[in-house]
């Protein structure tokens, strides 16, 4: 099994928008729109891939980002960073 994170492209955001819908309960809503949104403030925006197929993402944001979200998972006082991730296709 190979696990790759490279940059997000604007080609991922249907499967980024999928797998958000699908797990919104432990995230937040979240379209095309606002995801353009979230990748214009945030300070890497990559995407997971596992044998060359999508399989999760992770937006991180530094400090004084604009990022009004509450679904976050914290790190250090100078990282927000949010992220989902699939094991079925």
């Amino acid at each position: 099994m190979t696990t790759r994170l490279r940059p997000m492209t604007s080609a991922d955001h249907a499967e980024v928008v999928a797998l958000n819908d699908r797990h919104v309960h432990l995230t937040a809503p979240m379209d095309e729109a606002r995801l353009a949104e979230l990748v214009e403030a945030a300070e890497h925006a990559d995407v997971i891939e596992v044998d060359g197929a999508f399989a999760g993402f992770v937006i991180t944001f530094g400090a004084g980002a604009a990022y009004d979200g509450v679904h976050t998972s914290r790190g250090s006082p100078s990282t927000t960073t949010t992220s989902a991730t699939s094991t079925a296709s």
